[in-house]
């Protein structure tokens, strides 16, 4: 015999979204704090990601440059 809605709550499935979402977002949070903290620690990565970073900023600005119509420039 199939269940129905208990006291007007539906089940949605298997996963509690309010638990997924909690859970997913401390996750990116402790994922954050991971990735300062070590280039807190680690000068060497610090220099490394600061430097990609930077190319990354220099090849979107180039790309920018190149490609828009010069009115926009």
């Amino acid at each position: 015999m199939p269940k129905g809605p208990i006291q007007g709550k539906e089940e949605d499935g298997p996963i509690d979204i309010e638990v997924f979402c909690v859970s997913f977002i401390v996750s990116y949070i402790m994922v954050l704090v991971t990735i300062a903290a070590v280039l807190y620690i680690n000068p060497y990565w610090r220099q490394a990601w600061f430097f990609y970073i930077e190319m990354c900023f220099n090849s979107c600005y180039y790309f920018m440059v190149d490609h828009l119509p010069k009115q926009f420039r």
